[in-house]
């Protein structure tokens, strides 16, 4: 009897010796095991929750749109570095965020990401980042490696504190050799007031619209020029200026057809009598059957302009239809058909696309900056218009 007391007492003993040792385990991530950027380390199993420092502000820096979307808390800061809120950022971007035991998982561009919930620290290709953060609920990341992973372009609007990121085609982008009719509008509408050539009649406009699809042709912009090898029989069609019935007149028919259209925006216009307004754009740009790209600030002729004056003109009207379109624009269209070789040079810098007012057929294996397109006037007819795309 007293042999079976003293062994529970001493098994006694030994459980209360070890509910006062601390529980310590080795923990190893899902990378290459030979990593010496994420070794193997340890930690307490009740410390998890504080592997990611928690805080209770941010300070507040600035704005910023991924694909024309505010992202929600905007930039902020911690120990002087941009962050953003991972989830929403992802979101916009139409990347999924992945969650297990070892953390938070996702893939931008041909980048691998690791948030670790167990050694702490974020990962790039199992290189590590600037620590995450925690601000309530929601997770934040360092802005800078993001954007880069992502591939976006971006525009930073210095007076606005705005960061503008959305995808743009660059030229090595665009399949070579591909046919794609490319049409230049300006005005839709029976009541002409200007150059009365410039308004194809609403109804002209419909049966045009009509015979593309029924005849198998896809409308496109100039974002879809990098994906052309899916599509059997592309068109684009352009309208110069933006003139406020390309609202009125022509909007309803694209939404009717489900047709897409690019608007080339005298950003000085904007507003003014018979020109588009800022609440215009953003309607037809959300609706994603229109895109409104660059056509400068005032509408000079750019090949008889001073290399300085192209430059502002082509700076000023970005950063504007950044503005009302929350996203970068990529392509201008010269005013008059009017350049020269600073043209093409200087708009390289901004853009990556370059339109003349004629010339013809647009192959993709001609110079991006001299892409020619048909006219398009109120005498043109159907069947004029339908020779051109066949």
């Amino acid at each position: 009897m007293k042999y079976r007391i003293a062994v529970l007492l001493l098994a006694l003993l030994m459980l209360l010796s070890a509910c006062g040792e601390k529980n310590v385990e080795t923990q190893s991530l899902a990378f290459d095991q030979e990593s010496e950027v994420l070794p193997a380390e340890t930690r307490n199993d009740g410390e998890e929750e504080r592997v990611i420092l928690a805080l209770e502000t941010l300070e507040e820096a600035g704005t910023i749109y991924v694909e024309g979307k505010a992202i929600s808390g905007g930039i902020s800061l911690w120990n002087g570095i941009q962050m953003v809120n991972l989830p929403a950022f992802l979101e916009a971007a139409g990347v999924p965020l992945h969650e297990d035991g070892e953390g938070y998982h996702f893939t931008l561009g041909d980048d691998e990401y690791l948030v670790s919930t167990l050694v702490g620290g974020a990962y790039r290709n199992r290189e590590k980042l600037i620590d995450p953060v925690f601000l309530g609920d929601t997770l934040y990341l360092a802005m800078e490696p993001l954007v880069a992973s992502s591939g976006l372009a971006t525009l930073w609007d210095e007076e606005e504190n705005t960061l503008y990121a959305s995808t743009v085609v660059k030229s090595s982008q665009v399949p070579s050799g591909r046919r794609v009719p490319t049409l230049m509008y300006h005005a839709v509408s029976d009541n002409t007031w200007g150059i009365n050539e410039l308004f194809v009649k609403p109804s002209e406009m419909e049966r045009q619209l009509k015979y593309l699809k029924d005849n198998g042709y896809t409308t496109i912009t100039f974002e879809d020029l990098s994906r052309l090898d899916e599509i059997k029989k592309p068109v684009l069609l352009t309208f110069d200026d933006g003139y406020r019935d390309n609202y009125e007149e022509l909007f309803p028919l694209l939404q009717k057809y489900n047709a897409k259209a690019t608007i080339f925006m005298i950003t000085g216009k904007l507003s003014k009598n018979h020109y588009l307004t800022p609440e215009m754009i953003t309607e037809m740009v959300e609706s994603g059957l229109v895109s409104v790209q660059s056509h400068t600030v005032s509408h000079p002729k750019l090949g008889e302009q001073t290399d300085s004056r192209q430059r502002q003109e082509m700076e000023d009207s970005k950063l504007a239809l950044a503005r009302l379109t929350k996203r970068v624009p990529f392509v201008l269209c010269y005013p008059s058909g009017s350049y020269n070789n600073a043209t093409r040079s200087i708009g390289a810098e901004y853009y990556s696309f370059g339109l003349k007012m004629n010339g013809g057929l647009y192959n993709t294996s001609v110079n991006p900056f001299l892409i020619p397109r048909y006219y398009v006037s109120r005498a043109t007819s159907l069947g004029s218009s339908a020779s051109r795309v066949g």
